[in-house]
């Protein structure tokens, strides 16, 4: 039997899913205040923290590991803190980004990232689709 649009459990698993994603945005929320707070007490001063949010319209999919996963861009770096191995990139620490594989009728490409101090291997992100090239560019 299929379920209507109008199913009263349906509606009210709709519901509990809402209420979780508002409970956990507000948990979150009161973390970075605490966190800030605590930042702002003398000690802690003179670092200089502040939170960076990720940009999620200029996210994109790409397999840097075995799985694909959505990385996102930061004010400094790419992350995707989702999966395990988690992901950083700090972009100013990149010397060269080189795409490959982009050419008209290409659904992917993959991008190598060569870091600037040349003592690491370079980072690969595979399999990204075509039409985050523009964001990346960005």
């Amino acid at each position: 039997m299929d379920r209507s649009a109008y199913d009263p459990d349906e509606i009210e698993e709709e519901q509990r899913e809402r209420d979780q994603k508002n409970k956990i945005n507000m948990d979150f929320q009161n973390f970075v205040n605490r966190v800030n707070d605590l930042w702002g007490q003398p000690q802690y001063k003179g670092l200089d923290l502040e939170f960076d949010q990720p940009c999620r319209e200029l996210g994109f999919l790409g397999v840097p590991y075995k799985a694909s996963v959505f990385i996102v861009p930061t004010s400094s770096c790419l992350v995707e803190l989702i999966e395990r191995p988690f992901l950083v990139i700090t972009l100013s620490k990149i010397d060269i980004v080189y795409v490959e594989g982009v050419g008209l009728g290409q659904k992917n490409f993959d991008m190598a990232n060569v870091f600037k101090d040349f003592k690491g291997d370079m980072l690969r992100i595979d399999s990204i689709p075509s039409t985050s090239l523009g964001g990346i560019k960005e």
